[in-house]
């Protein structure tokens, strides 16, 4: 079920991860951190799927209550 994150909606990875599962008979997924600090961290996902590459970064500041 998607979360209301400042008034859109988004998919959970969970969710995202399934239908991902329901779409493509193979791929792989994997992340890394890119930088971390005692103020953030970054993360650096790779999608593969046949010779396609999706990459994604996500950022994170430690101890904050807001989705960044």
């Amino acid at each position: 079920m998607p979360v209301n994150i400042k008034g859109k909606s988004y998919s959970t990875v969970a969710e995202r991860i399934s239908k991902l599962n329901q779409a493509v008979d193979s791929y792989s997924l994997t992340s890394e951190i890119v930088d971390i600090s005692q103020k953030h961290v970054i993360i650096k996902a790779t999608l593969k799927i046949n010779d396609n590459l999706y990459t994604g970064h996500a950022y994170e500041e430690k101890n904050s209550n807001y989705i960044n």
